[in-house]
């Protein structure tokens, strides 16, 4: 299960209802070549709410995104500066 190791249980809640929700098109393109249109309305319905509910489960996903800091890697620890350009370091102050 390492593929789900790194996600919060919103995410992975949200990546089910995505791919159930995609799962659905299939019959329902069906439903609405055979004229059946009940139950393509009713199925249409399901897949906007399974979709929606995923989106947003991912838009409240508490978990915050880790940023490049470059302070912590020893670019600048106080005593000196490292200035790097297109991966050549060019000064260090």
């Amino acid at each position: 299960m390492s593929l789900l190791s790194g996600l919060t249980k919103n995410s992975i809640i949200a990546s089910v209802l995505f791919v159930l929700a995609k799962l659905m098109f299939i019959p329902i393109v069906i439903c609405i070549f055979s004229e059946d249109n009940s139950d393509a309305y009713i199925m249409i319905s399901i897949y906007s709410l399974l979709i929606i509910s995923s989106i947003l489960l991912c838009l409240f996903d508490s978990k915050k995104v880790n940023r490049y800091d470059p302070t912590k890697d020893g670019i600048y620890n106080g005593e000196f500066k490292v200035i790097i350009k297109d991966g050549k370091i060019i000064k260090i102050l």
